[in-house]
This record gives structure tokens, sequence and C-alpha cells, in this order.
């Protein structure tokens, strides 16, 4: 007669327990639904909000030789910045290790 009455709570524990999931799962499922509808209007409004995109330029070997100096030109001073970044974060890294003895 005992295990009648453990099985019945573990019966009643388990339906508690997947009501609770459930409702956990629903709720989270309506905050999803909220917050996909706020996505939703922001997109919207920034649809009409920017630049228009441009057209990507794959200047090659048949390409116009103008616009792949034009190309060659701007990834060479690209790069120039980026090293030139790179060369005074390390300074000030390396000013920074000299303030503490670390030479």
């Amino acid at each position: 007669m005992i295990s009648f009455w453990v099985w019945a709570l573990l019966v009643v524990a388990a339906l508690v327990v997947v009501g609770l999931l459930g409702l956990r799962l629903w709720r989270s499922a309506v905050a999803l639904g909220r917050e996909l509808s706020v996505a939703g209007r922001l997109a919207d409004r920034l649809s009409g909000v920017g630049a228009p995109a441009l057209e990507p330029v794959v200047p090659g070997v048949v390409g116009d030789p103008e616009l792949l100096a034009a190309a060659r030109r701007t990834r060479v001073e690209l790069r120039d910045r980026r090293t030139g970044r790179r060369h005074a974060r390390a300074a000030l890294a390396i000013g920074r290790w000299r303030e503490h003895g670390l030479d």
C-alpha cells in the first residue's frame, strides 16, 4: 500500500515539474516573440536609412588598368595605416613594460 502512495507522489511531482517547465517555455516563447517584433520594427525603420549600397569592385587581369592601379594604391594605403597603428600600439606597450622594469 505504501508503494502506491510513493508512486502516486512521484507521478504528481513529475506532472508539477512538467507543468513548470511548460510554463517557463511558454513565457520564453512569448518574450522571444516580443523581441522579434521589436527587431522587425527596428529593421523597418532602418531599411531606408544609410548610404546606398556600392557595387563591389573586383579588378582583375582583364579589368580596367586604371581601376586596378587605384585598388592597389588603396590597398597599400590601408596596409600602411594598419602598420602605423600596430607600431604605435607596440610602442605604447613597450613603454609600459619599461616603466615597470620589464625590458
